[in-house]
């Protein structure tokens, strides 16, 4: 079992604005569906509309409630070879599963959580 920790968002087109990126490369048991591993991938505190100080109000990911508004989402796909330069894998877009949070605490525990699956158990 092993991680590699990408320097990159994994998912999503409107990551860039993100300002909460966690992109993690999981081996574990072997997998027919994914023999190169797969890609756990949390994005958060997204600016979808700049104000004229370049911020902007954090916009949800997905849906969520009034008390937990879906804030951090994290996505889980099966991961592919890639010819960039700074990571050799990438996701297929094969996603498996998604869960999303209010905090930036419960992301980090949450997509640990996930890697930690993911190594684990497989798909």
């Amino acid at each position: 079992m092993s991680r590699l920790y990408m320097p990159h968002p994994g998912h999503f087109v409107g990551a860039r604005t993100c300002e909460f990126r966690l992109c993690t490369h999981v081996i574990g048991t072997s997998s027919p569906i994914a023999p190169h591993g797969f890609i756990v991938s949390t994005v958060g505190e997204w600016r979808s509309r700049p104000d004229v100080n370049g911020l902007g109000q954090i916009q949800e990911l997905g849906v969520g409630t009034k008390d937990k508004p879906a804030l951090y989402e994290t996505m889980v796909f099966v991961a592919r070879p890639s010819k960039r330069l700074c990571c050799p894998f990438e996701a297929t877009g094969d996603e498996l599963e998604t869960v999303r949070y209010s905090t930036a605490e419960a992301a980090v525990a949450g997509h640990e959580e996930l890697c930690t699956r993911f190594e684990k158990e497989g798909a």
